[in-house]
């Protein structure tokens, strides 16, 4: 920029400089001509330009000053506006720019009611979409609950099975103690505990088994040489 622009106005000298500014440009940048600005993303630009560069959050506000310096806007479907002495490459016309005089505030007055109402509707849009967000945040947040209280209940279920099955198995082993030790019903008790160890402890059935044979040969063999009787397995027969 040039010495000349300490003579011009604060609010056109930010303006020039931020349009200016390449890392701004996806929010605010020239024309390809270069003739007028535009307003690339309006939200960002209320949101995260406007407070920075201007101290407000209102559109308005921003609005009235560029009617205040004769913009004009010059598309409907954007925000686009021009200048005859606001171009890119000729700063040394920002001088020039002057603010309209006391006469014209009534026109400034009804174009601040037309905009602040443009501005309003833009507000509820961005208030629409931020609502729209949260929604589909929402639906995803119940979307997994329901999916978390679904695995739930399948693991509940899958437990209630392994337990009901791990009952079956023990009453079914129980029966088995008692008809292959008839005649040794102080060992059935022995035999239960040991049993519910196993399934409890998840044992491998087979294992179970060959523990289970050792241990009869082993219990029932030490019972009978303490009462001096020779047993053999023909007797449990």
């Amino acid at each position: 920029m040039k010495k000349c622009t300490n003579k011009v106005n604060d609010f056109i000298l930010k303006l020039y400089l931020l349009i200016n500014d390449e890392k701004t440009n996806n929010i605010i940048s020239w024309n390809k001509k270069g003739t007028s600005f535009i307003i690339n993303d309006f939200e960002k630009f209320c949101y995260e330009i406007l407070p920075k560069v201007y101290q407000t959050e209102l559109y308005s506000s921003f609005h009235r000053q560029l009617n205040s310096y004769n913009f004009i806007k010059i598309n409907n479907n954007k925000y686009e506006y021009e200048h005859p002495l606001f171009k890119k490459g000729n700063e040394d016309l920002l001088k020039d720019m002057k603010r309209k005089k006391k006469s014209n505030l009534n026109l400034i007055n009804n174009d601040k009611i037309v905009y602040d109402i443009e501005e309003l509707i833009n507000q509820m849009k961005i208030i629409q979409k931020q609502i729209n967000l949260l929604e589909g945040k929402q639906e995803f947040l119940s979307f997994c609950q329901n999916d978390l209280i679904q695995k739930n209940n399948e693991l509940e279920e899958r437990l209630y099975n392994v337990n009901l099955k791990e009952k079956k198995l023990e009453n079914m082993l129980f029966e088995l103690i008692s008809s292959i030790c008839p005649k040794f019903k102080f060992m059935e008790q022995i035999f239960k505990e040991f049993l519910i160890k196993s399934i409890k402890n998840k044992n491998n059935i087979q294992l179970f088994i060959n523990t289970f044979t050792q241990f009869i040969n082993n219990e029932i063999s030490y019972y009978l040489l303490k009462q001096n009787t020779i047993f053999t397995f023909d007797d449990l027969e």
